[in-house]
């Protein structure tokens, strides 16, 4: 009995620590993982900064990898988001593939209607997603990841308008999602929001000296 009983601590032991490898070496995994995609994401902003066409499959890999990375870390509402990110690419990609990245659009500034259209949008969608993701998934911050989420499609939609403001309302968006990455222990992708926000800066800088030039 006695042995039967030292058979099975050892076993239960040996599982445990089975466990614990195959767990640390999947957590290193996604960290390579991580970094991979921050990298990617970070080149395809610059190229497709510099109206490189390359920047677009870059922007789709990129997304992609954050889709699976978001999805393993329970932001659902974050992985649809980059899901739209990466449909978005390919068009992106097709469109400057025909040339036509030289056509230009002037700058705007958001009117009143749009700032109406665009926090309705927000508040309606955001408070529909975070109840689904409350109900029926296991994430942690059903809210957060949903009205970060649902702020990134508003925001985009104000940047394919091209207006000004969509480059303050990114800065917002990318600091606080650095701080829900910073918190799901996704640090390679809370540096590179934050490198985001960043750019969002000096998009909004570049874009209101081309409005003032106008």
């Amino acid at each position: 009995m006695f042995f039967s009983n030292r058979i099975g601590f050892f076993c239960v032991e040996n599982i445990q620590q089975l466990l614990m490898h195959i767990h640390s070496r999947l957590l290193c995994r996604m960290d390579q993982l991580e970094l991979v995609a921050s990298i990617i994401a970070l080149a395809g902003v610059y190229f497709t900064a510099r109206t490189k066409v390359i920047g677009w499959p870059l922007g789709i890999v990129g997304a992609f990898m954050y889709l699976i990375l978001c999805y393993q870390s329970m932001l659902y509402a974050e992985s649809v988001l980059q899901g739209l990110y990466v449909v978005m690419g390919v068009y992106g990609w097709i469109k400057w593939s025909a040339n036509k990245v030289t056509d230009y659009i002037t700058i705007n500034r958001m009117p009143i209607k749009a700032w109406i259209i665009s926090l309705t949008v927000w508040i309606v969608f955001s408070l529909i997603c975070g109840y689904v993701l409350d109900s029926f998934s296991q994430t942690d911050v059903p809210y957060a990841d949903a009205s970060l989420a649902v702020a990134g499609v508003v925001v985009t939609w104000q940047l394919a308008k091209k207006y000004l403001e969509n480059w303050l309302n990114w800065i917002v968006i990318d600091l606080l999602s650095s701080c829900l990455f910073f918190y799901k222990q996704l640090y390679f992708a809370s540096a590179l929001y934050f490198i985001l926000a960043a750019l969002a800066v000096y998009g909004y800088l570049k874009w209101k000296k081309d409005l003032l030039a106008i």
